[in-house]
């Protein structure tokens, strides 16, 4: 039956009176946000934020605490809360106030000790200070200003005290939290007053000696925000008094963990390397990219580094040079980027893309992590939150960091998220039981271990089940090199390649006719079905003045779909309209190419491949350094060998595309790569693009096109990753014989 889903103002998502009928195969995807289970009642707070769970395992019983208020975030009534389940998050318990003072609180993090006792760390406006010094500019909140404070709780988590029971974090080298530094002296108050806020889960490290807590510290004055840890050594102590934990701020000196550009970093995360016992720290910017820091003590930090991706031939280790244990002065941002790619700023294939949205990276008992990101630049507002990311990660072997994963689709909204309260974030994970065998170099998911997410939209907070065969995707994807079997619905290899000894291969003389194939089936993409395609193709090395039509399974101008297509010649003018799908190269300096899809009511939209991936042109063909000429005149132009896979969800409503194994992130002209499929989500006949079969026959250009393979499903960014390996491999692929 299928699920009606009213959304309303101050349910979540999106405000409209309308119900909202979902396609059956959206019910089903775990990552539509709108499946995850809630934890609090909607209707009592309108804010609900950063709900971060700690599991006792000697009870099972979880814990969650989260930032609440009755009005909108930053407003008066802003609340500390905590609420329990013991079904493993289906359910929860009316949430109880860790904090009963009137004054503003919020931005709680949760911290379970081996004696199974809870702490409660947040802000605190103690002194209930509500406006800024005279002349100085204003502010919207108030809730940043004042304490940090901490409670502990003996229940599990369903009281926290009564109201001689709260702490200040002011134990320990220089006042702990309270340690003046630079960014303090330049807000409002000259650091008279403090700014600041913690998201990160408490750390315990390894030896289960240290807590590591996150803290950012904020100038609302100067836009400044840098990225600061609390460090505590006595807190795990069993049975300890609150009065006597100690804090140590960390980095030590003046300043706190800083961007690689501009003056934004907060919101960091810690995670410890299990390789070597140093620190990684990873937190949001402004300049576009997921900046990180490294650490060999957690006290000496080198900050300014970007968050990079796990990629072989490339070495990670120059990035991070040397690691200097005197120092926290940086490498330069262009002399890094010189001695890993050759590159200029800002543009390198390397680096993450993620707007100045909730990051969360974490270890998991495999050894290795998982991290939420945005993967975009800078898409103004909330709509820069949705899709939300998933990626994975690996210690770097040769270096202090870690490496990550090309990112996979982990949660959307639908309709697209356009509403300042619809972008999610401020994750959790809950891992549960555990897997020591599941490392990148094994294959298999255990049934018994599973890892799920918390989030919230800023107005329900919910939590979510993830897929462990993706998860799994990422943790192998530096080396998968098979082709993905499931949902084939076209496979062509051009005839004129013969296979020699399974290792090399020669040619016969290619055909300049076009090979017609029947049509698959690609489907109507408001019922959220989805479809891959994966191309392998000669480029000419001098970027060619017309357009090139790859493969078209579009109907003839004018047809109906089930007439023949014909030839399909030519893109022509309102080619992009006819109904059906095609990819065409574009004639341009960078040879992108195109994906164009229409449906039958004229609703069409295209979107390219970044054009940074550089499929013609000098410096083009990443995926081999082969550059011949077409057989069998030595005088033809020079070809480069490409592989594009194309995905087109239509479940999550994106295009998304993966160019000689690198998927496209907007390079230095688009903040991202991939594209909302049509103005929203088609569910009354509205904007979004419907059926997009075409012509019963699909054409494809044999003298440049190699291979094809249509799927009839999306494929995941490992999936078409391992397809590119093994084009890389195959027969298919130039060799020099």
């Amino acid at each position: 039956m299928l699920l009606a889903l009213l959304l309303v103002l101050g349910t979540g998502l999106l405000a409209t009176a309308e119900p909202i009928t979902y396609p059956p195969i959206v019910q089903a995807d775990p990552r539509f946000a709108l499946n995850g289970n809630p934890i609090l009642d909607a209707s009592l707070y309108k804010y609900q934020d950063q709900p971060q769970i700690v599991v006792d395992p000697h009870t099972g019983k979880w814990s969650c605490a989260l930032t609440v208020n009755s009005a909108h975030e930053g407003q008066g009534a802003q609340r500390v809360v905590s609420t329990t389940s013991t079904d493993q998050g289906k359910t929860w318990n009316a949430a109880t106030v860790v904090e009963k003072s009137p004054l503003d609180t919020g931005w709680i993090n949760n911290l379970l000790s081996p004696d199974g006792r809870q702490w409660a760390f947040y802000t605190f406006n103690a002194d209930n200070v509500t406006s800024v010094p005279p002349g100085k500019p204003a502010m919207s909140n108030f809730n940043l200003l004042g304490s940090w404070v901490f409670r502990l709780s003996t229940d599990g988590g369903s009281t926290y005290g009564g109201s001689n029971d709260r702490y200040n974090m002011s134990n320990g080298p220089g006042g702990g939290i309270y340690r003046e530094t630079d960014i303090d002296r330049s807000n409002a108050w000259g650091g008279a007053v403090r700014e600041g806020w913690s998201i990160g889960k408490p750390l315990i490290t390894d030896d289960k000696k240290t807590v590591y807590m996150q803290f950012s510290k904020v100038s609302t004055l100067a836009h400044r925000s840098e990225g600061f840890f609390l460090r505590s050594s006595n807190i795990l102590t069993p049975g300890i008094a609150p009065s006597a934990v100690e804090f140590e701020l960390v980095p030590r000196g003046d300043f706190g963990l800083r961007a690689t550009s501009q003056t934004v970093a907060e919101e960091g995360n810690l995670v410890q390397r299990p390789s070597d016992g140093g620190f990684v720290a990873f937190f949001r910017t402004e300049n576009g990219y997921l900046n990180s820091a490294v650490s060999k003590d957690g006290a000496v930090w080198k900050d300014k580094l970007f968050a990079i991706y796990d990629q072989a031939d490339i070495s990670a280790r120059a990035w991070y040079g040397t690691f200097n244990s005197t120092s926290n002065v940086p490498e330069e941002e262009a002399t890094a980027t010189a001695v890993v790619t050759g590159a200029t700023p800002p543009y390198s294939g390397l680096r993450i893309k993620n707007s100045r949205g909730p990051i969360s990276p974490r270890r998991f008992s495999n050894g290795l992590y998982l991290c939420t990101l945005f993967f975009n630049s800078d898409i103004p507002g909330f709509e820069s939150r949705d899709p939300y990311f998933i990626m994975g990660g690996r210690d770097d072997p040769d270096g202090a960091g870690i490496l990550w994963s090309q990112p996979e689709i982990m949660l959307y909204v639908l309709p697209k998220c356009e509403d300042a309260r619809c972008g999610l974030g401020y994750p959790d994970f809950i891992e549960r039981g555990s897997n020591a065998t599941i490392t990148n170099a094994t294959s298999g998911v255990d049934a018994a271990w599973s890892i799920m997410l918390s989030e919230t939209d800023k107005e329900v907070s919910r939590t979510h089940t993830l897929d462990m065969a993706v998860l799994h995707g990422l943790w192998t994807q530096s080396h998968i090199k098979s082709v993905a079997a499931k949902g084939v619905a076209l496979e062509w290899q051009n005839p004129a390649i013969i296979s020699v000894d399974g290792t090399r291969r020669k040619e016969r003389k290619r055909s300049n006719k076009p090979t017609q194939l029947p049509a698959p089936h690609f489907g109507n993409l408001s019922t959220g079905v989805g479809f891959s395609i994966e191309i392998g193709f000669w480029s000419e090395q001098v970027a060619q003045a017309q357009p090139t039509i790859l493969f078209d399974c579009r109907a003839t101008a004018g047809a109906n779909a089930g007439e023949n297509a014909g030839a399909n010649a030519g893109a022509g003018a309102g080619a992009e309209s006819r109904r059906g799908v095609a990819l065409v190269q574009s004639g341009s300096t960078f040879g992108v190419v195109n994906i164009s899809l229409a449906d039958s009511d004229g609703k069409h939209q295209t979107w390219d491949t970044d054009r940074e991936s550089k499929l013609c042109g000098e410096g083009s063909g990443r995926s081999s350094s082969v550059v011949e000429p077409l057989p069998p005149a030595a005088t033809q132009p020079k070809m480069v060998a490409n592989h594009v896979v194309f995905t087109v969800d239509g479940s999550s409503r994106t295009i998304m595309s993966v160019v000689n194994g690198k998927l496209s992130d907007g390079g230095t002209v688009r903040s991202h790569g991939w594209a909302h499929l049509g103005s929203h989500f088609d569910i009354a006949g509205g904007g979004g693009i419907g059926d997009v079969d075409g012509a019963p026959v699909c054409t494809v250009d044999t003298r440049k096109v190699r291979m094809v393979r249509v799927y009839n499903r999306y494929l995941t960014t490992t999936e078409a990753i391992g397809n590119w390996r093994n084009w890389t491999t195959s027969s298919l692929f130039p060799s020099s014989g």
